[in-house]
């Protein structure tokens, strides 16, 4: 018959560790060694334990494990580990677990690890296939691992980023990494095509009172560009303008429009045309701009153009943009006035007696749409006898107004949006009857995409703001955007 001894505790003589067994299982504090060490319940170990193999389950504090044992259980919830052999587990959880010790050449195997705390593994960790380690809404699991999502605006908003940190920026719809300096998108994620490429900047606003007319928005055009997606658009709004309110405030100036495609390095900026100017005691018009700004009774000079002059129609532009500068406003009779803005064929005009604003700067014209359409004009300068003449209308300027004329219609003082038109001058007070604030703005700017086909290469995201035609011009596809998107994928 087998015989049995039956103990709550084995204590050892002073200074040594003592064996406690409960229900729950067994406590073993002081200095262990084994060759197997299995338990059926809990096992809590204060002290150091060497063994070739454990299995069972472990809880507490494990920080005395060392050696070189490997451990098997079911499920390990300590707060901390520490071991130098192999650590596998079907499930490992435990507040502020840390795995600091575990180093060398062990492996920690788990099918899931949860932690509330800060985990640390200086050897390899392995997660089984079918949960993940998550944080926040990061993963990884095997097969695959998830990126943490975040806009432009948290990415920006990020302090102390890493080096090497990767994201999914969720308003541009790419991966991206930090370089230490900047973010750029990881690979090309998109395909590229060469297409014939128009992009133009937002006019300027139009002034008020004896101010200058608003220049039109630099106009980029190439009949050979490479785009690799993905690519951000930005189409420049035009500058407003606040008669209505302030008789001596000038225009605003043009948004710029932008194509930026980084895995190409193609980065394409139109900036937006240059406010009309007014008096600047009142309030500062710097007037320059793609096209710069009309000059005015007191601020004479006219706004000067970041884009090139020499532009001629159909013509592929240097990486600038063809602009011109504003024309000179005048305080003496009879040429009293601002002068127009300018264009991307030509500059803004003076003012002229008997105090006739000036005229807006000529636009060009392109056919990329399959027909010939006017673009950029300059917007004409205030006078107070007669309008200006109408150079920039035809190329989507302004007309500038003077109150001495019958009142003109809103839509010819505006700059046209999808032209990047200049806003006309225009003093409504002076004028009779109410009249929108918005009269004199400047127009929206816009990007055409043209290539041959009889079909749609690239998808927009959101594609809303794109008008696509394969029929507008015969043997191409041609994309006209009027608002911000993304180009998320080009087709072969």
């Amino acid at each position: 018959m087998a015989s049995e001894v039956r103990v709550n505790q084995i204590q050892n003589r002073s200074g040594l560790g003592t064996v406690t067994f409960s229900d729950s299982g067994v406590s073993i504090a002081g200095v262990t060694t084994v060759g197997i060490l299995s338990a059926t319940g809990n096992s809590v170990f204060s002290g150091s334990v060497t063994a070739t193999t454990f299995s069972g389950a472990l809880t507490g504090n494990a920080t005395g494990l060392s050696g070189t044992p490997n451990i098997t259980v079911g499920t390990i919830s300590a707060t901390s580990l520490n071991a130098s052999g192999v650590v596998t587990a079907t499930s490992f959880s435990g507040s502020g677990a840390n795995l600091t010790g575990v180093g060398g050449t062990t492996d920690v195997r788990t099918n899931s690890l949860v932690v509330s705390g800060m985990t640390t593994a200086t050897g390899g960790l392995q997660v089984g296939a079918t949960t993940s380690i998550t944080v926040g809404d990061t993963f990884i699991k095997r097969g695959a691992v998830g990126l943490g999502t975040t806009s432009t605006t948290g990415r920006n908003a990020g302090v102390g980023t890493a080096t090497g940190t990767l994201i999914f920026n969720s308003s541009t719809g790419v991966v991206e990494v930090y370089t230490g300096d900047n973010w750029v998108i990881v690979g090309d994620q998109a395909g590229s095509i060469n297409v014939e490429m128009l992009l133009i900047g937002g006019g300027g606003g139009g002034a008020a009172d004896h101010g200058g007319g608003g220049g039109a928005g630099a106009l980029f055009f190439s009949s050979s560009q490479s785009i690799s997606g993905p690519a951000p658009i930005t189409i420049g709004t035009g500058g407003g303008s606040t008669p209505n309110t302030s008789a001596t405030k000038g225009g605003d100036t043009g948004g710029n429009s932008s194509l930026i495609s980084i895995s190409a390095s193609v980065s394409i900026t139109s900036p937006g045309g240059g406010g009309g100017k007014t008096n600047p005691g009142t309030v500062s018009v710097p007037g320059s701009g793609g096209s710069g700004g009309g000059g005015s009774y007191w601020d004479t000079t006219g706004g000067t153009a970041t884009g090139a002059p020499g532009g001629t129609n159909n013509s592929t532009s240097p990486t600038s943009g063809w602009g011109n500068s504003g024309g000179t406003g005048s305080p003496t009779d009879p040429a009293l006035g601002g002068g127009g803005g300018g264009g991307a064929g030509g500059a803004g005009g003076p003012i002229t007696g008997p105090r006739t604003g000036g005229a807006g700067g000529s636009g060009l014209t392109y056919s990329i749409t399959g027909s010939s359409v006017g673009y950029a004009g300059g917007g004409g300068g205030y006078g107070d006898v007669n309008n200006s003449p109408t150079n920039g209308v035809p190329f989507g300027g302004g007309q500038g107004h003077s109150p001495s004329q019958p009142i003109l219609p809103v839509a010819q003082v505006q700059g046209d949006n999808g032209t990047g038109g200049g806003g006309g001058a225009f003093r409504p007070d002076r004028s009779g009857g109410p009249h929108p604030v918005t009269v004199s703005n400047g127009g929206d700017g816009v990007c055409i995409i043209a290539y041959p086909g009889s079909s749609s290469r690239i998808t927009f995201n959101p594609s809303a703001s794109v008008v696509t035609s394969t029929s507008s011009r015969t043997g191409f596809v041609v994309h006209t955007i009027n608002a911000p998107t993304i180009i998320t994928q080009i087709t072969s």
